[in-house]
């Protein structure tokens, strides 16, 4: 955990749009004990996360999209199970652009498209492709939590 908060999670949230007042010094300071009570509360099963901050935040055009802002803690947590699931996540992936993070680095995958690419014509090979991958694996999953929060 402690480790987690040094790499990932205190600067996250120091990048998020609503800022703490004093950068969270107060979880820093307080962190070992705090990381103590949670691993704790993980083991013994009593964990739970507190309630998040959802804040509306503009993009473009007036349009908004809802933020949640985490607790501290539930970020550490988090970000800790993703530090786990990692190593075989990105393993197990069928493609270098199948897989994103953004706390691990991320390149932009290449995509060309000719002159005459017309998008209809090729969605039978598309489709052949997508059968293919469904048909050769146990489990495929795909996700998109876009507008998780803007419900929850």
């Amino acid at each position: 955990m402690l480790d987690v908060w040094k790499r990932f999670v205190r600067a996250g949230l120091r990048d998020q749009e609503i800022l703490d007042l004093h950068d969270y010094l107060d979880f820093h300071r307080s962190r070992i004990s705090i990381f103590q009570s949670l691993v704790t509360e993980i083991a013994e099963g009593r964990y739970s996360p507190s309630k998040s901050l959802p804040v509306r935040v503009e993009k473009k055009y007036g349009v908004t999209r809802t933020v949640v802002i985490p607790a501290p803690e539930d970020a550490v947590v988090l970000q800790c199970i993703v530090e786990a699931l990692y190593p075989a996540a990105r393993e197990k992936q069928p493609s270098q652009n199948a897989f994103f993070s953004r706390s691990h680095g991320f390149r932009a995958p290449e995509v060309r498209f000719l002159p005459d690419y017309i998008w209809f014509r090729r969605w039978a090979q598309f489709s052949r492709i997508r059968v293919g991958i469904v048909s050769a694996h146990k489990y495929v999953c795909v996700t998109d939590i876009a507008n998780y929060f803007d419900k929850h």
